[in-house]
C-alpha cells in the first residue's frame, strides 16, 4: 500500500510540474525583470515595465542611475524602446549623446525557464549596432 501510495504521489507531482505555466512573449509585457551582467553586460539592469513604459534602475560603479523609456509593441515578441529621461546618467551615458535619441528594437528570441534572451538593435553614430542579452522574470529567480 505504501508502495501505490509513493507512485501515486510521484504521479501527481509530475502532473503538477507539466502543468506548470511556460512563459510566452507576453509575460515580458509588464513586471519586473532584470538583465544580468554579461561579458559585453558590465552591470546588472532591474527593469520596471508598466504599461507603456519602463524604468531602467542601473548599479554602476557603486552609482545608481535610472533611465525612463517609452515601450511600444510592435508584434507580440518585439517592441521599441525610446528615450524619455534619466536621473543620474554615468559618465558613458553623459558622452553618448546618440543614447538619447535613439529608438532601440528588441526582439524576444526564445523562453528558457524564466529567461527570455533577447537582441536589442539601435543606430549610433550612424553604424548599426545588434547585441544579445538576456532577461529574467524578477519574480521567478
Amino acid at each position: 500500500m505504501k508502495y501505490i501510495f509513493s507512485c501515486l504521489f510521484l504521479v501527481f507531482m509530475c502532473t503538477l510540474h507539466a502543468q506548470q505555466s511556460v512563459l510566452t512573449c507576453a509575460d515580458f509585457k509588464e513586471g519586473s525583470f532584470i538583465i544580468p551582467m554579461e561579458e559585453y553586460i558590465p552591470f546588472e539592469t532591474l527593469i520596471i515595465r508598466q504599461g507603456k513604459e519602463q524604468r531602467e534602475i542601473v548599479d554602476y560603479n557603486g552609482e545608481t542611475s535610472e533611465v525612463v523609456v517609452g515601450v511600444e509593441w510592435t508584434s507580440d515578441c518585439t517592441y521599441d524602446l525610446t528615450y524619455k529621461s534619466s536621473h543620474n546618467d554615468p559618465d558613458f551615458i553623459k558622452k553618448d549623446t546618440t543614447f538619447k535619441v535613439s529608438i532601440v528594437h528588441v526582439e524576444i528570441l526564445k523562453i528558457v525557464d524564466s529567461c527570455a534572451y533577447i537582441t536589442a538593435s539601435t543606430t549610433v553614430n550612424g553604424e548599426f549596432v545588434k547585441v544579445p542579452g538576456r532577461m529574467c522574470k524578477e519574480e521567478l529567480l
